[in-house]
């Protein structure tokens, strides 16, 4: 899958707010949101997250649940690692764009690192 996003970056140029859906072994489908300015060029790294960008993303995640019935949803602590915003800035945002719908979210926001996720039922 990392492969495949980074073609994609690099051939589509997405636009900040964008997502990309990954379909895997199973029906595993595994969303990307580009909360980022991209870094395209050789040895660029992407910018830092803005609330826009996370907000516009999450809009089109969103449509992508929408669109593709999804029964649950898994979100990491979104664009507060590299992306360098607060938790306090984006929590707020995933729920004004999803708090309404009617699947499970599910939001980590601790990780440890070889351990397994446990989601409540």
């Amino acid at each position: 899958m990392h492969k495949d996003f980074h073609h994609w970056c690099h051939t589509a140029h997405p636009k900040h707010g964008e997502a990309w859906l990954w379909g895997g072994a199973d029906g595993i489908k595994i969303i990307n949101l580009s909360t980022q300015k991209g870094g395209y060029g050789e040895n660029k790294n992407p910018g830092k997250a803005i609330e826009a960008n996370v907000n516009h993303s999450l809009r089109a995640l969103k449509k992508i649940i929408n669109k593709e019935k999804f029964e649950s949803v898994a979100l990491p602590k979104l664009a507060t690692g590299v992306g360098g915003l607060d938790w306090e800035q984006v929590y707020p945002l995933i729920q004004s764009q999803l708090g309404e719908l009617d699947i499970p979210i599910y939001i980590y926001v601790v990780f440890h690192q070889g351990q397994k996720a446990k989601e409540a039922g």
